[in-house]
């Protein structure tokens, strides 16, 4: 079956359809709902693909159903108690048997399970052992009756014979996906059932044959390759473990080979999985891929009317719908709207739940609106005050000295008489005031090599502010200052 693409992620399989747009898209560009899925350009419903346009071919997933044991570390503790208590089948052929059913019912729920969609393995329970109880005894049972019924064949005619016991042969997986989903030994073996799986899932049916053939030569060369090399008791052991391995793939490739065909074979209640839940790659917020499938479609007013509603109505805090808001507006060139997002972003990146990675960025945020607009600053001391710091770290020297520039008379509120070394008298105190400038100092001196002016603001805030926690530390530095300049 050939598939359709995604128009915005080529190498991704579509799974919704805009009759009105005529575009395609993939579960990366729109979040996939029960009811309706509304196209992310016009709004209008969309159509289903279909799911199965999504599904990954099987025979490019065989690394996959080769480790697929390995992915539950109950599977494996399962396979190795059973093959540890093989060894009591040297007494007992008894508990031979027994494992084997054990295996073949855990087989089938695999099967069952990996036909809805489910691709991690099922838990191993009482209870899901219990589903379908003489699976294994039935499906025995219909394999004894296929084969007397080739006998009878042969009884006719060796011709005949040959093609009874060929066809027989062939259908053994169908036979097998029969009995898991339907659990009906007469539909197990009817015929027409098992042509009809076989004609409909066609070519890869064939496929799946041939790779089942070699699963089960392959156990068989395993045990074969242990036999000379492991003691008696060892080899049990091993057997054991390495042909429950082998079938619990054949049974998972089986129930896969149904999810892969679930349409064309009529089999409902599929799961809609997604291959990359499986995989755990990232795939970007199905929201942020509308945006960008609107910029893409040069609707940049309309991308950034549905940032600015879902960040102002839904009253959601998500940097990376911040982060594009800003980059549309910078891209517009928009220097109101600009204005009046920046500051809501910058607070959410300096109050942010990781603040040490976000604020970083709200110093590129300041800088962006700074170019665009020059008088542009925060209305609170404080976040201003964080940004300076945060922008020393980050060597931008030239951007910290202009955001504690003139910073009482920008910030007026709790001020107190203080004659800011940038020329301006203030009538409240604010507790910021000495931080800020004493940063203003440091970077001056450390960074302009501007020791009279650094010297000027340290004897101000001395003079003006002689209780706050900083004064030691002021005064401290001031020393240092006229230290070095007698050198």
């Amino acid at each position: 079956m050939d598939k359709s693409y995604c128009k915005y992620h080529l190498q991704t399989p579509a799974r919704l359809y805009c009759p009105s747009c005529g575009i395609r898209f993939c579960t990366q560009c729109v979040k996939l709902n029960i009811d309706k899925n509304p196209c992310p350009i016009c709004k209008e419903d969309m159509e289903s693909i279909g799911i199965s346009n999504t599904i990954t071919p099987f025979w490019e997933r065989l690394p996959r159903f080769f480790s697929y044991p390995t992915t539950s570390i109950e599977i494996m503790i399962f396979l190795t108690v059973l093959a540890v208590l093989s060894l009591g089948a040297m007494v007992s052929s008894k508990l031979f048997i027994l494992i084997t059913f054990i295996t073949l019912k855990y087989g089938y729920v695999i099967l069952e399970h990996t036909a809805e969609g489910k691709l991690s393995p099922p838990t191993i329970s009482a209870s899901a052992l219990g589903k379908g109880n003489n699976l294994p005894l039935q499906q025995v049972f219909v394999f004894v009756l296929m084969f007397f019924i080739a006998g009878w064949a042969f009884a006719v005619g060796t011709v005949v014979g040959i093609i009874a016991l060929l066809f027989i042969l062939l259908s053994v997986p169908a036979s097998v996906i029969v009995m898991a989903l339907d659990k009906n030994i007469l539909k197990a073996m009817n015929p027409l059932t098992l042509m009809g799986i076989i004609s409909r899932v066609g070519g890869p049916y064939f496929i799946l044959y041939g790779f089942l053939l070699l699963l089960f030569a392959g156990a068989g060369v395993a045990k074969g390759l242990l036999a000379p090399i492991l003691p008696m008791g060892l080899f049990i052991i091993m057997g054991t473990f390495v042909s429950g391995y082998f079938t619990l793939i054949m049974f998972n490739m089986m129930g896969y080979i149904v999810y892969q065909y679930h349409e064309e074979l009529g089999f409902d209640g599929v799961y809609e999985f997604e291959e990359s839940e499986e995989t755990g790659n990232d795939k970007m917020v199905p929201f942020l891929s509308e945006i960008n499938i609107l910029i893409a479609e040069g609707m940049i007013d309309d991308a950034k009317k549905r940032l600015k509603w879902t960040l102002e109505e839904s009253h959601l805090e998500v940097l990376d719908y911040h982060q594009r808001y800003h980059e549309l507006l910078l891209l517009s060139k928009d220097k109101k709207a600009l204005g009046e997002h920046s500051e809501p972003y910058i607070k959410a990146l300096i109050y942010s739940t990781q603040p040490d990675k976000t604020i970083g960025k709200a110093v590129e945020v300041y800088a962006d609106c700074v170019k665009f607009n020059p008088d542009f600053s925060l209305s609170q001391g404080n976040d201003t005050y964080e940004l300076a710091e945060a922008a020393n770290r980050k060597r931008k020297y030239d951007l910290a000295l202009r955001m504690v520039n003139k910073f009482a008379q920008r910030y007026p509120n709790d001020l107190n008489d203080f004659p800011n070394a940038f020329g301006k008298q203030q009538t409240k105190k604010n507790p910021t005031i000495p931080k800020a400038y004493f940063l203003a100092a440091k970077i001056l001196f450390e960074r302009k090599h501007q020791e009279a002016q650094a010297t000027k603001i340290l004897t101000s805030l001395l003079r003006q502010f002689p209780t706050h926690p900083l004064i030691s530390e002021i005064k401290e530095y001031l020393n240092f200052i006229k230290q070095r300049a007698k050198q």
